[in-house]
């Protein structure tokens, strides 16, 4: 997905993630996220945030070669993973989000951010199918963390690489 004067990012779309036939490590698999790797979620973050949460947050994602999964939404932390080359994944219901327009000057609330490495857009838009809300999308986001962490072998697999820690960082900054 190319997003107007931005970089590209993966779009991956997964129509039922709730199906009893769908694995995520299939999905990572394909990504290439094969290696055990620490994962950062951030979550309740839906708004611009001051640059000194989000610099901390992404510094220690850079120092200890972590992954930084986030709602897929501008939350000011995309152009420092952007900065420090850190992994960015957003993870969001697809009926929930607008994609990026050609005229970014009329940005809306819910629109898709550059710096995203990824996109996991989940379920499918309003009116055609299963349209997940915002909340839904957090087993995907654990279970998709969790396999990072792991790596393909599973942990101590026959690599002999131990799994990866998994930090979720809440932000609360979300309207009641």
């Amino acid at each position: 997905m190319m997003i107007p004067n931005g970089h590209t990012a993966k779009l991956v779309r997964i129509n039922n993630p709730q199906n009893q036939d769908f694995r995520i490590s299939e999905v990572c698999d394909r990504l290439k996220f094969i290696q055990p790797t620490p994962v950062v979620i951030v979550g309740g973050a839906k708004s611009e945030r001051p640059g000194k949460t989000m610099a901390g947050i992404c510094r220690a994602a850079f120092n200890t070669g972590a992954f930084v999964i986030d709602s897929g939404l501008g939350t000011c932390i995309e152009r420092f993973c952007l900065r420090k080359g850190v992994m960015l994944l957003g993870v969001c219901p697809e009926a929930e989000v607008d994609y990026p327009r050609l005229n970014p000057a009329n940005r809306t609330n819910n629109e898709l951010a550059n710096g995203h490495s990824h996109f996991f857009s989940l379920g499918k838009e309003k009116g055609k199918g299963l349209a997940l809300k915002w909340g839904q999308e957090t087993p995907m986001k654990f279970d998709l963390a969790k396999r990072i962490s792991i790596g393909r072998k599973g942990g101590y697999g026959s690599t002999g690489a131990p799994q990866c820690k998994m930090l979720s960082v809440i932000i609360g900054d979300n309207e009641p």
